[in-house]
C-alpha cells in the first residue's frame, strides 16, 4: 500500500549540501565556521568518534503533523499518553515507501 500524497505533503526536504548545513546530519549548522553542527560536535567529543552520516527523509516544522507523528507514535508514558496506533501506521508507511 502506498502512502497518500497528503502525508508526503507534510515532509520538509533537507536543505542539501551547502556551507550553512552540517556535513554529517544534513541539518542547519549552528556553527558557521565549522563543518559540523554543535550536536554532531558534541557526539564526536563525547564518543571520541564522529557521528555516523545519515540519510535524512525530512526535517519538521513546529507545529506540524510530522512532528506530532514522530512525537506520539510510541506514546509518552512519562506524560501518561498512550501510543497513537494511526501515527505508527503513518511512520511505517513513510519508511516503507522510502525504502522501496
Amino acid at each position: 500500500m502506498r502512502t497518500p500524497d497528503s502525508i508526503w505533503d507534510e515532509l520538509v526536504p533537507p536543505p542539501g549540501r551547502r556551507p550553512d548545513v552540517c556535513e554529517t546530519c544534513q541539518t542547519w549548522n549552528d556553527q558557521p565556521t565549522e563543518l559540523e553542527c554543535s550536536n554532531c560536535h558534541d557526539i564526536r567529543r563525547d564518543l571520541q568518534m564522529p557521528a555516523l552520516p545519515i540519510s535524512v527523509l525530512s526535517l519538521y516544522k513546529q507545529p506540524s503533523l510530522l512532528r506530532d507523528w514522530l512525537s506520539y507514535y510510541k506514546g509518552r508514558p512519562e506524560e501518561g499518553v498512550a501510543p497513537v496506533e494511526t501515527y505508527r501506521d503513518v511512520i511505517r508507511g513513510i519508511l516503507a515507501d522510502y525504502l522501496r
